[in-house]
């Protein structure tokens, strides 16, 4: 088993960089290589992360964000073991066991949400996240931390030419990876990370595009998925929180909704639910 790692890092915050450098190698365990792309806005994450893969010298793969830092020493061989399993497609610390039809958000996946993160707040507070109590296959996969083998990677890679920015790449790679092979969130790799996701208009267009790319539900076996009411009308609180007009919101939902999917009392249910929010400013 080859025991070495490359660490692939979009690089855009030097001095997020350096502390994050030193603390890899104080606490990786095992011989690793660092494939920086310095990236000030010059390449979109995805350019970024299949040029960083393309360099690195080991089989072992690790995107990684860097404004984080590893609590567990020993990690790579954690990581390295497990990517070993030649099932293993996507190896994250955070995610969903769930991918929906309708766009939302992983997290608002409540139960099947898996996070194993210390999650520093804009008041300087540590939140400790730590929903999965062992080893869960997944779907989704959150971008600050995904292992994959390089064979792997080269089968899905990052969907540059479709993907420019620096949303949705993650959900985009993981759920095609789950397609071949099995995602997992693990629990024994604990990590710092300093800054909050922040969503946006920008976001939610983004993800929407990347959800008519994969536009199917993908749910881990025997997890129940959510029901498409429900996740309907998560979807469409979006349209209120990032104020869409009429026209948006009528476009984005008819490209999702198919009447055939749902019961009669469904519909019924979902056309008052969309009656509410496209109206609702």
């Amino acid at each position: 088993m080859q025991i070495m790692l490359s660490i692939i890092i979009s690089s855009y915050q030097p001095d997020y960089f350096a502390a994050l450098e030193k603390n890899i190698a104080e606490t990786c365990g095992i011989p690793y290589e660092i494939v920086k792309i310095d990236n000030p806005g010059l390449m979109g994450i995805c350019e970024a992360y299949n040029k960083g893969a393309e360099k690195a010298k080991f089989e072992n793969l690790l995107f990684l964000h860097e404004d984080v830092k590893f609590d567990t020493k020993d990690w790579g061989h954690i990581l390295v073991e497990f990517l070993a399993n030649e099932e293993v497609g996507c190896v994250g610390i955070a995610g969903s066991q769930v991918k929906t039809k309708f766009p939302i958000a992983w997290w608002d996946m409540n139960e099947h949400m898996l996070l194993n993160l210390n999650q520093v707040t804009s008041n300087n507070e540590i939140i400790n996240y730590r929903i999965n109590n062992t080893i869960n296959q997944a779907i989704l996969i959150d971008g600050v931390f995904i292992g994959v083998r390089k064979e792997v990677w080269n089968d899905v890679k990052f969907d540059e030419k479709r993907i420019k920015g620096f949303h949705g790449y993650d959900i985009d790679f993981s759920a095609r990876t789950s397609l071949r092979k099995k995602n997992f969130i693990i629990n024994k790799i604990l990590l710092t990370h300093f800054s909050e996701g922040k969503i946006d208009k920008k976001w939610f267009i983004d993800i929407i595009n990347i959800y008519k790319s994969i536009n199917t539900s993908i749910t881990v076996p025997k997890v129940r998925a959510y029901s498409n009411v429900e996740v309907i009308e998560k979807h469409l609180r979006y349209y209120s929180h990032f104020k869409l007009n009429y026209k948006e919101k009528f476009l984005i939902f008819f490209s999702f909704y198919k009447s055939t999917d749902f019961s009669l009392m469904d519909n019924l249910r979902i056309f008052k639910l969309f009656k509410f929010y496209a109206t609702k400013r």
